[in-house]
C-alpha cells in the first residue's frame, strides 16, 4: 500500500495527515484517491511511512493518520491469525 501525505508548505500542519492510496479507486498519473474519498494532486505528496511502523524507517516525523483511511485499509487487509504453537 501506498502511504502518502501533503509535502511541507502545501497546507497547514494540521492537515498533514497520513493517507492511503485507496487501490479500489481510480488513480491517474497525476492525482491519487485515498479510502476517505479526497482527490490528492501527486505533485502535493510526500511517500509516508504506514502509520503501524514505529519508529518511522524513512527518518520523517511520526505523523498523525487519517483515521477513515487507516480503518479502511484494516477492512481491506487478509485476516491473520497468529496461533500459538501446540505443544
Amino acid at each position: 500500500m501506498l502511504w502518502f501525505r501533503y509535502r511541507a508548505g502545501v497546507v497547514e500542519e494540521s492537515e498533514r495527515l497520513v493517507h492511503v492510496a485507496d487501490p479500489e479507486m481510480p488513480m491517474g498519473g497525476s492525482y491519487l484517491v485515498s479510502p476517505c474519498g479526497r482527490r490528492f494532486d501527486r505533485g502535493d505528496l510526500d511517500e509516508a511511512d504506514e502509520p503501524a511502523k514505529f519508529p518511522p524507517v524513512t527518518g520523517q516525523d511520526r505523523a498523525e493518520p487519517c483515521l477513515m483511511c487507516v480503518m479502511r485499509a484494516m477492512l481491506a487487509a487478509p485476516a491473520r491469525f497468529d496461533r500459538p504453537e501446540q505443544e
